[in-house]
């Protein structure tokens, strides 16, 4: 009836009708949308002038800047609302919304305790109760409202950690274990903090207590979980590097020779470019790596120069042997990319032919001398490796070897006489023979002299005087019988470093090895038979791995030298 009533009703009459059908449907309007209806409809009838512009507004860019809860914030002014931290808004209620929003989520206030001095009366109460264990609270607090717990890049936090490395904390105790982190990373780093300053951690809320074992079991399951993360990201990290090179990129690292980073990826660097190609070609003429080391760094010639991320240049350095090889193996070269072994195509250009490539892969596996020294390296005790260096250059001394009318000659040669030629070290090579009888005589000299017999039994007080010397003699006897492989290991025991110069050699001792050669002998030695010593002596020395690396207190030996290459009438000054 109302609705065929206001059909042929007036205009106005027809409006409300259709007003009050929707109002019974769906709800009447706010008190606001009324007025607001009602001053357009005004406008409309000219009954009423438009509203000048808001003169009260903020200009765009104005910065608004208002305290709460003691942290000031920040709004920006736009053009259709407002800028708080990175996100837009309509209107400043909206802003003031989200910052106490934000606010009580990042303070991570539970429904049991709904402020932050509700959770440190918790604590203290906590430490109340350990009175007798002679607990106290510090005066400090170390609260982060506002700071997410998802990272460690809080002060009050940072605040603790430093009175933890000053000493001044005993034991952490938190609300929750997610107060202090919510990252199992993050929280590993922070129990080896603990862990360092023999610090505590104990949780009020949850069964996490470090001090006892159940809680150091809960912990350990924590951090077992942190280390599979670990491994989880480490094996994407993997598989995301071998999914990249399968695709033939560059994955960083230093650059090679001929080529430079461009936009994460190789590009030709046109002059490293030809000298690269000057190599190949040079060493399929001379077929020898000694000689092609030597012509080019008489040209002047260096190693690839380069800049790394932070700025740091890294100078080319001369040619070695050691990265002629190494060039030479580069199948990078050859525009592949080569991870595990395996080659795949990849997206820099080639800078080495096909057919080069092969023909110095061909000169390399024809170098018979390379490939008998290194069986010969390989199957020829060399019991002063690692321990002989070169005075003059400070390198080490590495075996080789030399065969002349089907007699094999050892050497230990400098490293630097090696990769850069025999004119660049006046020691060059010693005869390894030689070398090594003069060294092996005269540590079995000093374990007779009285001298360093008293110093022995000082090492092993617990060891009889008697007991001790027969050791020592037993010593001499049982030297002979051992194989070459277990003299090398008793020499890496008793020897700190053997150092050659063009004037002799300095032999200088290890204390803790003689100590513990002592106590073997005696324990090896008192009840063993004859046929076992040869297998058996010295089973149980201890590893040179574990002993420290400290010169002793012995004196040096200088072994004069009358001759230098090869080395003959050693005799002891």
């Amino acid at each position: 009836m109302r609705a065929q009533a206001s059909a042929t009703g007036s205009p106005s009459s027809s409006a409300e009708a259709g007003y009050r059908i929707q109002e019974l449907a769906f709800g009447g309007l706010s008190v606001q949308a009324e007025r607001r209806l009602d001053d357009l409809v005004d406008e409309l009838d000219g009954k009423k002038k438009p509203k000048p512009k808001d003169m009260t507004a903020p200009i765009v860019g104005t910065k608004l800047i208002r305290e709460w809860q003691g942290v000031m914030q920040e709004v920006t002014a736009l053009a259709d609302g407002f800028e708080w931290q990175g996100r837009r808004y309509q209107s400043l209620s909206a802003v003031a919304r989200a910052i106490t929003g934000t606010q009580s989520s990042e303070e991570g206030l539970e429904m049991e305790f709904n402020s932050l001095d509700a959770q440190r009366e918790s604590c203290e109460a906590y430490i109340t109760s350990q009175k007798a264990e002679g607990w106290v609270p510090v005066p400090d607090h170390y609260d982060d409202g506002g700071f997410s717990g998802g990272n460690l890049e809080r002060p009050a936090l940072k605040r603790l950690l430093a009175d933890i490395e000053s000493g001044l904390i005993d034991v952490v105790v938190v609300y929750k274990i997610d107060r202090l982190s919510r990252s199992l990373m993050d929280f590993s780093k922070l129990v080896e903090v603990f862990d360092r300053n023999a610090v505590t951690f104990v949780s009020v809320t949850q069964s996490f207590n470090t001090t006892t074992s159940m809680g150091r079991l809960t912990l350990n399951i924590l951090l077992s979980f942190a280390q599979f993360e670990r491994e989880v990201i480490g094996e994407r990290i993997r598989d995301k590097f071998a999914a990249s090179r399968r695709k033939g990129m560059w994955m960083g690292g230093v650059p090679p020779l001929g080529y430079d980073v461009v936009a994460r990826k190789l590009a030709v660097n046109p002059p490293e470019a030809d000298l690269v190609r000057h190599i190949f070609d040079r060493f399929l003429k001379l077929g020898s790596a000694t000689l092609l080391v030597k012509e080019l760094n008489a040209a002047g010639h260096h190693t690839k120069s380069w800049t790394t991320q932070d700025g740091k240049v890294r100078q080319g350095m001369p040619f070695t042997k050691n990265f002629l090889y190494k060039l030479l193996d580069n199948r990078v070269y050859l525009g592949e990319a080569v991870h595990k072994g395996e080659a795949h195509a990849g997206e820099h250009p080639a800078i080495i032919d096909r057919a080069t490539w092969d023909k110095v892969v061909a000169v390399k596996s024809d170098n018979a001398p390379r490939k008998r020294a290194n069986a010969v390296r390989s199957s020829t005790p060399a019991p002063l490796k690692g321990l002989i260096h070169c005075a003059h250059c400070g390198r080490a001394m590495t075996p080789s070897s030399t065969r002349k009318k089907g007699r094999l000659y050892r050497y230990y040669t400098c490293m630097k006489a090696i990769n850069a030629g025999h004119e660049s070290c006046p020691v060059r090579s010693i005869a390894a023979g030689e070398i090594e009888v003069a060294v092996i005589g005269q540590v079995r000299a000093l374990l007779r002299a009285p001298e360093i017999r008293a110093r022995a039994q000082r090492m092993a007080p617990s060891m009889a005087p008697a007991d001790l010397h027969a050791a020592l003699d037993r010593f001499e006897a049982v030297w002979d019988e051992l194989f070459p492989a277990e003299q090398a290991r008793l020499l890496q025991l008793l020897v700190e470093r053997v150092s050659i110069s063009p004037d002799g050699a300095d032999l200088r001792l290890r204390a803790e090895g003689l100590a513990s050669v002592i106590a073997d002998i005696a324990a090896q030695t008192n009840d063993s038979k004859v046929g076992m010593k040869r297998r058996a002596a010295f089973q149980r020395s201890v590893s040179p791995s574990l002993l420290p690396n400290r010169t002793c207190k012995f004196p040096s030996i200088r072994l004069s030298v009358h001759g230098h290459r090869p080395w003959v009438g050693l005799t002891c000054s």
